[in-house]
């Protein structure tokens, strides 16, 4: 049996026909579609990056601002506060002594003066006022038991005080001195109620 067939119509194709006429004919598409593919993956590839990124930054913590600026002022270092620490406190300056109270005021710290004792002032120069004005002169020294009035005699020809004990002597003193008063003595019978009696003679 031969294999050689005669030649037909199929052996000879026209020069204008598609190469395998049994096939079926491309799609006019075909070109195309791999520029469509590129057109929409590559913005959704680009949209999925940036989203990736923004996703990552928000689970960053945020940046703490430097120390530096957090703090208002500087700290003394360690040495300045050793030195302040450290530095000698002056000794406080000694303060001065009370100062005495005037020999014009007699208080219980004067020996025996008694500023408590009785004491009564006799007007005998008829001078008007005169020993209500010696009695706020000795009350002004702390002797506040004094009392003024007027006589028409005195014992001497001068001004003069005069005390009834031995106990009244530093009272009676204290009392010359505040008054300028020289002539004092002894004399219980110069009053029956009062410690020191002064007349006052001579303005």
């Amino acid at each position: 049996m031969s294999s050689q067939y005669p030649t037909d119509e199929f052996d000879n194709p026209p020069s204008d026909g598609p190469v395998g006429v049994h096939r079926k004919p491309a799609s006019p598409w075909r070109p195309v579609i791999p520029f469509l593919v590129i057109l929409l993956v590559v913005p959704l590839l680009a949209w999925g990056f940036s989203e990736f990124l923004m996703w990552g930054s928000k689970d960053k913590p945020a940046v703490s601002a430097p120390q530096s600026q957090q703090s208002a002022a500087p700290t003394p270092s360690q040495p300045e506060q050793q030195q302040s620490s450290t530095t000698p406190v002056p000794d406080p300056l000694p303060t001065e002594p009370e100062q005495q109270t005037s020999p014009e005021q007699p208080t219980p710290s004067d020996g025996d003066v008694n500023p408590a004792a009785t004491i009564e002032v006799l007007n005998v120069a008829g001078v008007d006022g005169w020993a209500g004005q010696v009695v706020s002169q000795l009350a002004e020294n702390g002797f506040n038991q004094s009392t003024a009035g007027n006589l028409d005699w005195s014992p001497t020809e001068g001004n003069s005080i005069r005390y009834q004990s031995a106990e009244d002597e530093p009272t009676a003193k204290k009392i010359g001195e505040i008054l300028g008063i020289s002539d004092i003595a002894l004399d219980p019978e110069s009053s029956n109620t009062h410690a020191v009696t002064v007349f006052l003679v001579v303005p």
